[in-house]
């Protein structure tokens, strides 16, 4: 299946329903046909039951050459050509998997995902995780730097929510949306009112709200500009991270960390935390649970990189006080357009990871 990448919108739904869930670099794959959120964010993505399976469809949407439909598509280097008329990504994600096959391979542990919601079977998964990538063949080191991850979550949703409000400025009523229907409505701004309390959402309204409040004068400089520097050196401590360094520091192909600090929320609570009026919603708990689960997914989306979260273990919750199986998910990110990279590094640990879906998770 397809969807939009913004900030882990893939990732995150694959990673609890026991899928694959594959966002391309940005710009890797136009742009042309998806409704913007937050332009410079948006990435297509893949939902698949396989590594292979997410490669196979990024071959299909991916190009080497500019979609001159979309201005953000790049010229982006040319993977190596597959093998036996597949995909040069499908070809990567089908290599042989076995003991060695990720020999020559540095897979780094970023020690800045280790964020204090991080919970027990997640980081659990994660440890077991970086031991199957050493049983295969691959050096698995500790990473640090990467300071700017701690203020990464607060940037996204600045940046996101400003990109929405001027993306959804059209769906005024008159150009785009709803119309007024033939009622009587005393003013433009009324008709534009009517509109967009019809067409747009709660949460899409707070989200537009929040982006017209961080670009007016009095909050630009305090909160815009600062989510902007912080994107910026985001993008530069993932560069120093993925390199060697003269203090030693080996060169990392990819880094490992969960998709998710915390397990999925049930419907009930993710519905109480959209709703402030909700007799559900227990003072904030549940929203700040919702928006605390993006912190490990929306570094890629600030720094362009290609990201893949692939299930690997099992944990239990309660849910209406029956315990039930969910998965839990690993998250790989590469270099800007080495796709095949984490591919192949992800099809090596699906392979090793045994993960078997809960019955339940299945009938999905």
């Amino acid at each position: 299946g397809l969807g939009s990448d913004t900030g882990g919108s893939v990732r995150q739904p694959a990673a609890w329903c026991g899928v694959v869930g594959f966002k391309p670099s940005y710009g890797r794959v136009s742009r042309h046909g998806l409704v913007a959120y937050a332009s410079s964010m948006d990435t297509p993505g893949v939902v698949a039951r396989s590594v292979l399976d997410a490669a196979l469809l990024t071959d299909a949407l991916a190009s080497t050459a500019p979609d001159r439909r979309d201005a953000n598509s790049m010229h982006a280097p040319p993977h190596p050509k597959g093998k036996g008329g597949v995909g040069p990504l499908a070809s990567a994600a089908g290599a042989v998997a076995g003991e060695g096959c990720l020999q020559g391979l540095v897979v780094g542990v970023p020690r800045a995902f280790h964020v204090a919601e991080l919970h027990g079977p997640a980081l659990e998964a994660w440890k077991r995780a970086a031991g199957l990538l050493e049983d295969l063949g691959a050096e698995v080191v500790p990473v640090g730097g990467l300071e700017s991850i701690k203020f990464a979550l607060p940037a996204y949703y600045i940046l996101a929510c400003a990109e929405a409000h001027s993306n959804l400025a059209r769906y005024d009523g008159l150009r785009y949306g709803p119309g007024s229907s033939g009622e009587s409505l005393a003013s433009l701004r009324d008709a534009i009112e009517s509109a967009r309390s019809a067409g747009l959402g709660e949460e899409v309204q707070r989200r537009v709200l929040c982006g017209a409040y961080v670009l007016g004068a009095s909050a630009y400089d305090q909160y815009y500009r600062k989510a902007i520097q912080v994107r910026e050196q985001l993008v530069s401590e993932f560069a120093t991270a993925f390199e060697a360094g003269a203090d030693g520091r080996k060169r990392v192909d990819v880094l490992l960390t969960p998709t998710a600090p915390l397990p999925p929320l049930t419907l009930r609570a993710a519905l109480a935390s959209a709703l402030p009026d909700s007799d559900d919603r227990d003072d904030g708990a549940a929203a700040a649970e919702v928006y605390v689960n993006d912190v490990m997914t929306v570094p890629a989306n600030l720094a362009s990189l290609p990201a893949l979260s692939l299930p690997v273990d099992t944990t239990s919750i309660s849910i209406e006080g029956q315990i039930v199986q969910v998965p839990v998910g690993m998250q790989l990110l590469g270099r800007t357009f080495d796709e095949a990279t984490v591919l192949r590094v992800g099809s090596a640990l699906e392979a090793t990871s045994a993960f078997k879906r809960p019955p339940h998770v299945t009938a999905w």
